[in-house]
């Protein structure tokens, strides 16, 4: 997985560190529930709420948003059913 620049680290804990949703005590986000130290360390994470500015993945230049915007325009035809019964 693709980390962020130090920098961006840096800049993304702090963000985390005065968030209102920080569980300070278990180094957590309120919102998700992820560990913050390993969520702002990689790039193909985005804050819950917003806050982290948007990083650029792989060599193409693709952001994560293009992405998943892209991911989500392929689902639109795809009808297959899943089931949990064997």
């Amino acid at each position: 997985m693709p980390n962020v620049s130090e920098e961006d680290y840096q800049e993304r804990l702090d963000d985390c560190f005065n968030c209102e949703h920080f569980l300070e005590n278990l180094n957590r986000c309120g919102k998700c529930g992820c560990l913050v130290e390993y969520k702002a360390r990689w790039k193909t994470t985005k804050c819950p709420i917003g806050v982290w500015k948007q990083q650029i993945v792989g060599e193409g230049g693709t952001s994560l948003e293009g992405k998943i915007k892209r991911n989500e325009e392929n689902k639109e035809g795809d009808n297959t059913e899943t089931s949990d019964k064997v």
